[in-house]
């Protein structure tokens, strides 16, 4: 890879069909969790070259040329473009923290749950500096599925507690483990004020069905057991 000698950079990584398959949004993700101050990373239209992707557009601010780099499809290759092109320095951590949380995401996509949890707790172990939160709300919902729900729940708060505003999936694990444990009331309580913290989040689709499951839940409780 060449050496660019800008001093601030915006990557654009193509989240085309094609390249959407070889993982291009956990690398776009990944760079943006990374909080460079010098690299902007967004996502972007197909940037050609289908099939040799993921591929990413590194756009330096000062003018000068830009570059197409191909086959940036893992955590370490995006690690390794940031410092030899724009000399930025990768956290050692959080990037092996990102490999174990998309390490885990594959274990729960093929059904081995206990590996996706044993991989996601390795992953918060290492304190990354960012990127807590995915860990979390990975292992909430893992943990959930493996009927530990007052885990889950612990994951999801904690999750919640050091996400940015806008991450409102960990709002979703909240509810999901209280809907399991039949805090009904509680559930509600916590997509309100998700709501009020976020008011997108009210307009969307997920905060619809969270809305829609909890009021089935509270029509089909006892109203003696509600908490």
């Amino acid at each position: 890879m060449a050496v660019c000698s800008a001093t601030g950079f915006q990557l654009r990584v193509c989240t085309g069909k094609v390249c959407k398959k070889q993982g291009s949004p956990q690398i776009a993700q990944f760079g943006k969790d990374l909080g460079l101050q010098d690299v902007e990373v967004q996502t972007c239209g197909c940037l050609s070259g289908c099939g040799s992707g993921p591929n990413v557009a590194v756009i330096p601010l000062d003018g000068t040329q830009p570059l197409l780099l191909r086959h940036v499809g893992t955590p370490q290759r995006m690690a390794d473009l940031l410092h030899d092109v724009c000399q930025q320095q990768v956290d050692a951590a959080l990037l092996k923290a990102t490999e174990l949380r998309l390490a885990g995401n594959a274990a729960a996509r093929g059904g081995d749950l206990q590996r996706a949890a044993q991989l996601y707790t390795r992953g918060i172990e290492l304190q990354a500096p960012a990127g807590r939160h995915l860990l979390l709300s990975n292992r909430s919902g893992v943990r959930l599925e493996l009927g530990d729900a007052e885990g889950a729940l612990q994951d999801a708060n904690a999750a919640a507690e050091c996400a940015p505003p806008d991450f409102t999936t960990a709002t979703i694990r909240q509810v999901e483990a209280l809907l399991r444990l039949a805090h009904y009331r509680a559930a509600m309580e916590c997509l309100l004020a998700a709501r009020e913290r976020h008011p997108r989040f009210g307009q969307t689709d997920e905060y619809r069905r969270c809305v829609a499951d909890v009021q089935r839940a509270l029509q089909e409780a006892d109203p003696k057991a509600l908490t």
